[in-house]
């Protein structure tokens, strides 16, 4: 289940010109980080990727990671490819703004870390069986 408000659109890439599925996902996130950006760009006054409105409607649209999915495997979680959003944005040229979102969601990577270690303080990943 999608979080609400956030951005959801279709994206034809051609699977023929790549190898491998991941390079299809990519292909597919980078057009719509582009997309998003442009649409950005026209909600600001300043048309500038790092002034306050723009990361405002940047944000609404995209939190720290996006994916991917052909049709078919929208229902099938094995069949998502996600990433980071700023590798998307590096990928389509926007390296500043990479570096502006990295930044932003540091603290968040941080939060999930620490809940982590709160929640399986041995980082183990084996499960313990109740009973």
């Amino acid at each position: 289940m999608k979080p609400e408000g956030f951005y959801e659109k279709t994206f034809e890439v051609d699977s023929l010109d790549y190898e491998k599925f991941g390079e299809v996902a990519m292909e597919a996130m980078t057009r719509a980080v582009e997309e998003v950006v442009k649409e950005c760009k026209e909600k600001s006054p300043e048309s500038s990727t790092t002034s306050r409105t723009f990361m405002k409607h940047f944000f609404s649209s995209f939190g720290p990671l996006i994916w991917a999915f052909e049709k078919k495997g929208e229902d099938d979680p094995d069949a998502h490819y996600t990433t980071l959003t700023e590798l998307a944005l590096r990928n389509a040229g926007y390296s500043n703004l990479s570096s502006l979102v990295n930044k932003c969601t540091s603290p968040l990577s941080k939060d999930i870390e620490k809940y982590i270690d709160e929640v399986d303080p041995d980082d183990s990943d084996s499960e313990v069986e109740e009973g």
